[in-house]
């Protein structure tokens, strides 16, 4: 029988554990700043003529979740049209110019937990 001892690897599955809750928070923090974001270019989108539908957006988070939703009822028609109108698509439009800048706090989300764990 042979028997390998690693050094350094309770250590390492210590900071395995604590990189875990790290990445959790972190990836939190990303999201948060996604949907913030997402909301902030949809809104630039959002067509206005008496304002209500920019004040319908709401937010809601839970661990890694996000959700943006705007409560306002022809919010929906307005987005995806019709059969007597074409839709915006300002959602949709905010979301796409949103994508480099998600791409960017996740990866700095992940970055981070790597540069933890190699100082634990």
């Amino acid at each position: 029988m042979y028997q390998v001892q690693i050094k350094g690897f309770t250590e390492f599955q210590n900071s395995l554990r604590k990189a875990d809750s790290n990445l959790q928070k972190n990836l939190n923090t990303a999201i948060k700043k996604s949907v913030s974001l997402i909301s902030r270019n949809a809104k630039l989108k959002t067509p206005v003529d008496t304002g209500i539908l920019i004040k319908g957006y709401r937010t809601k988070f839970g661990n890694l979740e996000g959700i943006l939703a705007n409560i306002v009822k022809y919010a929906p028609y307005v987005e995806y049209g019709t059969s007597r109108f074409r839709g915006r698509f300002y959602l949709a439009k905010g979301m796409q110019n949103s994508l480099s800048g998600i791409e960017k706090f996740f990866g700095k989300a992940l970055s981070d937990v790597i540069v933890k764990i190699t100082k634990m």
